[in-house]
């Protein structure tokens, strides 16, 4: 479920001028103002959520990136181009097979009117799978949408355990968050078996191309988080002796945050995600989680998951290539001020440098 914008109000990205309440004014909107608007957004989305909002707030966020680029740090790394899909792939029989030694594969594909993509996986009794499309990043000539839905299918290859719409990030692999439309499912547990993962586009016309599939699959139990840690210097330490950390947390009270602290080389790929309902009742955590670099400083903010439901469970979380070597964050809060609730936060790295270059 995706947090959308407000009826009334629309960025024109070309000029970036807004138009309020049916009233036009043709100013320019320097960078407080366009995240003032998109903070008014965010918080009128939760009385009238809707598809067609969920637009607007994404040009809210294409305004934002238009007058980050100039200062966006120079060499970043390009996002991975990952296994590609195998075609044909459109049911279970052909699905693409995502394995291999790497602490999480990733498998790239695309989305033509109609298509509908399968992939596959599987996963030991008692794991967790989290599993993620990305849309962002350039696109090919002759796209027409980022917007994705996946279907966690069972082993039969028909039962849909859970499927999502808009719970991921459309970031491309940076700091720069181009649609809020991707597709996320977070820390399912499954049985023994061999599972699939389904693809397509919200619309059957809709062209996604590319888009980049990310699946985790965990066997360690959380480890609890350990308070305080509210702060980048009381930060819980997630070591990545088997690749990824796993950490089970809460936001106790009303203004709680919780730290948690990594090292991350340069070129790698930093894949961070919560399930912000774990019981999977749909009364899920509407949380914010924000990827911070050494010095504290925001470099990523995920924010499109509202609460769910007991199909769509709410999940926050996206990949980022990591520019220079040095300790990350992952700093987890509640979209209000006064909201409280429980999470499992799964943190991986990949340090295989493939996968982390060359994607555009």
């Amino acid at each position: 479920m995706n947090r959308h914008a407000f009826p009334g109000v629309r960025l024109a990205i070309a000029g970036i001028f807004v138009f309020s309440a049916g009233m036009a004014c043709a100013a320019p909107v320097d960078r407080d103002q366009l995240e003032r608007e998109l903070r008014a957004a965010q918080a009128i989305e939760k009385q009238s959520p809707g598809k067609a909002e969920a637009l607007l707030v994404d040009e809210a966020l294409a305004a934002l990136a238009a007058v980050d680029a100039p200062n966006a740090p120079d060499g970043a790394p390009a996002q991975s181009g990952g296994i590609p899909e195998a075609e044909p792939n459109n049911s279970a029989a052909t699905a693409t097979a995502l394995s291999g030694n790497l602490p999480f594969p990733v498998g790239s594909g695309s989305i033509t009117a109609g298509d509908v993509d399968y992939w596959t996986f599987t996963a030991p009794a008692g794991a967790r799978v989290w599993i993620e499309t990305d849309t962002g990043g350039t696109q090919v000539a002759g796209s027409t949408s980022r917007d994705t839905i996946i279907e966690l299918i069972a082993p039969d290859g028909s039962t849909v355990i859970e499927s999502d719409d808009d719970d991921g990030t459309a970031n491309g692999g940076d700091g720069t968050v181009e649609a809020g439309l991707s597709s996320l499912i977070g820390g399912r547990v499954l049985l023994a078996g061999t599972y699939y993962v389904r693809v397509h586009a919200f619309n059957e016309a809709g062209i996604v191309n590319p888009y980049r599939l990310s699946i985790v699959v965990t066997t360690a139990a959380p480890i609890a988080e350990s308070e305080p840690n509210n702060t980048a210097a009381t930060a819980g330490v997630i070591a990545f002796g088997t690749s990824y950390g796993v950490r089970s947390g809460a936001i106790n009270v009303a203004g709680d945050a919780d730290y948690y602290s990594m090292a991350a080389a340069g070129g790698t790929v930093v894949y961070f995600v919560a399930d912000a309902d774990p019981g999977h009742a749909g009364d899920g955590t509407d949380l914010v989680l924000e990827l911070r670099d050494a010095s504290d400083a925001i470099v990523l903010s995920v924010d499109s998951s509202i609460t769910g439901s007991a199909t769509n469970p709410a999940a926050e979380g996206a990949r980022y290539i990591v520019p220079t070597t040095g300790v990350y964050y992952v700093k987890v809060r509640h979209y209000t001020a006064n909201g409280t609730g429980d999470y499992v936060l799964m943190v991986s790295i990949s340090d295989d440098r493939i996968f982390a270059s060359g994607f555009d």
